[in-house]
């Protein structure tokens, strides 16, 4: 996943890609994880994403 945008000249430009997976720990339960990675001022460095999804 990746996103950008052409707002460079405002100090607003970003780029920043996410890579990431999930991990089942029941038939109906699974931890996802994420970690981001960005360039220029209106994008995160580095960051990590957790999660439980559960599905009823």
């Amino acid at each position: 996943m990746g996103a950008e945008t052409k707002n460079f000249e405002l100090s607003k430009g970003q780029l920043q890609t996410m890579v990431g997976g999930n991990y089942s720990l029941r038939r109906n339960m699974t931890f996802d994880f994420g970690i981001v990675a960005g360039r220029f001022a209106a994008s995160p460095r580095v960051g990590a994403q957790l999660g439980i999804s559960i599905d009823f």
